[in-house]
């Protein structure tokens, strides 16, 4: 299991949080998403054989950019 912290800059409402949740969640491989609308992140804990690339994907495809902290 890998754990990813992601910033992003544009979560500010509560509809922010779900959208970006149901984003990454629909990746493969993606076990939980805890968004946290205070500090503007997402702690996204995946398998080892799913994709970071393709998280950064979904969050973009959604409207929003990422910055990857750990």
């Amino acid at each position: 299991m890998i754990l990813e912290i992601l910033r992003v800059e544009r979560m500010r409402t509560r509809r922010d949080r779900w959208a970006l949740a149901a984003a990454v969640e629909a990746v493969p491989g993606v076990r939980r998403v805890y968004a946290n609308q205070a500090d503007r992140t997402l702690r996204v804990e995946r398998e080892d054989d799913s994709s970071l690339a393709a998280i950064i994907q979904a969050i973009n495809d959604a409207g929003y950019e990422v910055a990857v902290l750990a």
